[in-house]
């Protein structure tokens, strides 16, 4: 087959036809290594520790911060002018991330607290993890702006000034840090965005508005801006990222004098892995030493002409394989395809060599594998065309899914691009459609949108590093929620002030409960979402309609006086009738509390007994409706109606709400509010009030102090104020006859079952 080389002589490309399994050795002799970081292992040993040492590039974390200051006013304390941190930017990011993986709740309303008639599921109250909506705002108005204002550094000739910094930072942190293994691979992705198009020249122009939009038809996110992604095989992790900025643009680019775009593109993708001189900025790269690679690329990136390139190019340190559709120049097609067998598997083998532009020779093989009606055909300069591990595909006789798998031989060599070619678009689908980031935030600024991309892809990759290297099994979307909450809950500016340790990453989520996960779940993604032990306001609790403030149960517990009053109740111990106020680890505004109330429940939750507020109000409702004819009343009412007549010959006071009582087990005065719900349990009940009580247990009522030979008064609390209130108002002890008798009825009735 003639063709015209690179210096422009007649050439002829002879193919040599083979039996299939011809070549049994591999022609790159190179082991087959597994990539690795370049840092500690107790650097990333934990997902979150990957995210922050490995994942985020924390660099451009700091360059945001200073970016956003500029425009923030200096003296400014208010949500819209003060000035940031790297450790807020960094809580904004995981704000992006937490509200995606909530997509049934609106961005504006994710701050709201009060339950709405109809809720299925309680509020987000993000604000709780510490931006408030109006900082939530300002921080995603600037996030779209990471440029100086100035504009110092940018070239105003350049398009694409204003989007280069997100992928700038991803890819060098990416070489910075990961040695990829001996498989690569090349594939496309995308940042949908169907906005304004087109940046103008010159300073202070419109940043919003992508510079150049594609259209790919064969992508499901066909319009937007195309990425052109280089990936580990193994691993599936982003390396290198470059923007297609369009025709203008490429012929201005490294390599397109010579190779042409489409193999410019595949070696400015992987130039970082080529042999060379050392490389001050990248200690693992081993210059003349480095490893050789194989790299696959699907039919876009890959021909005779772009495998001839890049293995020149890079120091023939690099074996490129991948599929060939359109790129067939100097590929007899033809011939290839009707060398395969008739069953589905068969394949056919052709050799040849390739003339390098140094005058060296380099063999390849082409591939022609069946599959049903269709050849596939592949080339490869490494690999072994012996028969591998069959391919499971669905039945290939069939136009319809069976859903039976079927098992295809296929040669070695196509094993490892099956390894290799979905990595990409498997990592495309995560963040597309499982985080989903882009949908969420809807943005007029195309900068905003690309930061959005490339933060997704640092999820994705991050899940990815975490199964390689941590062998973890988590599903994507814990990974994701775990992810979120580091970066909300981040130490990064009390490490940088010596506050705390520098692997205390992030504040931990509280102590679980029964194994609860501490992490929600969005209700629209499945699952149920966890409420353990959590402290809402009392007004979400269902059906509550007591005091709008109580006494914690844990300051009441541990004997703290003072501000022990709280509107936050626990919302699974709590019901409308029995609630156990506890003070909030933060305020609805988002800041913290400083109260360590809801920890301490979540560890002992039965040492935390709660409160009845509505059983004044029902004692109120029971008084009015006394009735002195009332049946039923029994012995055991008289026996009480005698013991009441005691209490007041003894001088009680008759509007005291407490009565002496033996029920013929143990002694302990009982509170008429409780009911007798402490007697139903065998434990001793003290005196009581709605706003005021007392606790067994921990030295302020009777409880465990009760001493029978010193008497039912031994150790008798001080009178509360609500009970030296009560004793103030007492009716006067020369009350008529008639007048005492009444109550004394209403005491019997009130004693009754």
């Amino acid at each position: 087959m003639p063709y015209h080389d690179l210096g422009g002589r007649t050439e002829v490309q002879v193919w040599d036809v083979n039996g299939p399994e011809y070549i049994k050795v591999d022609w790159r002799d190179g082991e087959r290594f597994r990539a690795s970081i370049s840092l500690n292992l107790s650097k990333f040993n934990t997902l979150e520790r990957m995210l922050f040492n490995v994942a985020l590039p924390m660099d451009f974390a700091t360059e945001c911060r200073d970016f956003f200051n500029e425009r923030l006013t200096p003296n400014g304390k208010d949500e819209w002018n003060r000035k940031t941190t790297t450790g807020e930017v960094v809580r904004s990011w995981g704000y992006y991330v937490a509200l995606a993986l909530n997509p049934s709740v609106a961005v504006e309303e994710s701050w709201r607290t009060t339950p709405l008639p109809g809720d299925l599921f309680p509020p987000l109250a993000m604000g709780k993890h510490g931006l408030t909506k109006n900082r939530f705002k300002k921080m995603r108005e600037l996030q779209g702006q990471m440029f100086s204002k100035d504009e110092d550094g940018l070239d105003e000739n350049d398009p694409w000034r204003y989007c280069r910094a997100p992928v700038r930072a991803f890819n060098d942190r990416r070489r910075r840090l990961i040695v990829p293994s001996w498989l690569l691979d090349l594939d496309e992705s995308m940042c949908a965005w169907t906005g304004a198009v087109g940046v103008e020249a010159g300073k202070g122009a419109n940043f919003k508005p992508i510079p150049w939009s594609s259209y790919v038809e064969r992508k499901p996110e066909p319009l937007g801006a195309e990425i052109k992604v280089a990936a580990d095989g193994e691993v599936g992790v982003f390396l290198h990222l470059e923007l297609q900025e369009g025709a203008e643009a490429h012929v201005l680019q490294p390599y397109y004098d010579e190779y042409g775009h489409t193999s410019a593109v595949s070696l400015r993708l992987l130039e970082p892995w080529f042999r060379g001189p050392r490389r001050a900025m990248d200690p693992w790269f081993k210059g003349p030493s480095q490893p050789s690679r194989a790299c696959y690329g699907d039919s876009w990136f890959m021909g005779l002409n772009a495998a001839e390139a890049i293995f020149l190019t890079s120091g023939k340190a690099i074996f490129p394989f991948g599929d060939v559709k359109t790129n067939t120049s100097r590929m007899p097609m033809d011939e290839l395809k009707k060398a395969v067998g008739p069953d589905s598997g068969d394949w056919a083998t052709f050799t040849t060599e390739l003339h390098l532009g140094d005058d060296t020779r380099a063999p390849l093989m082409a591939v022609g594998h069946r599959r049903g009606p269709e050849v596939h055909t592949f080339i490869s300069m490494h690999g072994k065309t012996t028969r591998g591990v069959p391919q499971k595909h669905k039945d290939d006789d069939t136009d319809l899914d069976t859903g039976y798998v079927i098992a295809r031989k296929c040669p070695a060599v196509l094993n490892d691009a099956t390894v290799a070619q979905p990595k990409i678009d498997r990592g495309n689908r995560r963040r597309q459609y499982d985080l989903a980031m882009e949908k969420r935030f809807r943005t007029e600024a195309f900068p905003f949108r690309l930061f959005t991309t490339v933060l997704g892809i640092e999820l994705t990759d991050c899940y990815y590093l975490d199964q390689y290297f941590n062998k973890t099994a988590l599903k994507f979307r814990e990974a994701c929620h775990r992810m979120a909450w580091a970066m909300m809950h981040n130490n990064i500016d009390e490490i940088a002030e010596g506050k705390c340790a520098a692997d205390e990453l992030y504040r931990e989520p509280e102590e679980l409960v029964d194994g609860a996960s501490p992490y929600s779940v969005s209700p629209s993604k499945g699952g149920a979402s966890c409420v353990g032990h959590i402290a809402v306001p009392m007004y979400c609790i269902p059906g509550y309609d007591g005091g709008k403030q109580q006494n914690c149960v844990v300051c009441v517990a541990n004997g703290i006086k003072g501000t022990m009053k709280t509107t936050y109740a626990c919302l699974q111990c709590s019901t409308k009738d029995y609630v156990v106020p506890l003070h909030p680890p933060y305020w609805s505004f988002g800041k913290p509390s400083g109260w360590k109330c809801q920890a301490a429940h979540r560890r002992a939750p039965e040492m935390h007994r709660g409160t009845r507020p509505n059983v004044k109000k029902e004692k109120k409702k029971g008084r009015a409706g006394v009735d002195d004819d009332e049946e039923g009343a029994g012995e055991d009412d008289d026996e009480e109606g005698e013991e009441c007549e005691e209490c007041e010959e003894e001088g009680e006071d008759d509007g005291e709400e407490d009565a002496d009582e033996d029920d013929g087990e143990e002694d302990a005065d009982e509170d008429d509010d409780e009911e007798g719900a402490d007697e139903d349990d065998g434990e001793e009940a003290a005196g009581e009030d709605d706003e005021l009580q007392s606790w067994d247990g921990f030295g302020n009522g009777h409880g465990d102090d009760y001493d029978e030979e010193e008497g039912e008064d031994a150790n008798e609390p001080e009178p509360t104020p609500v009970a030296r209130r009560t004793r103030r108002n007492r009716p006067d002890e020369r009350q008529s006859d008639t007048a005492a008798e009444a109550q004394r009825a209403s005491r019997r009735t009130r004693h009754s079952p």
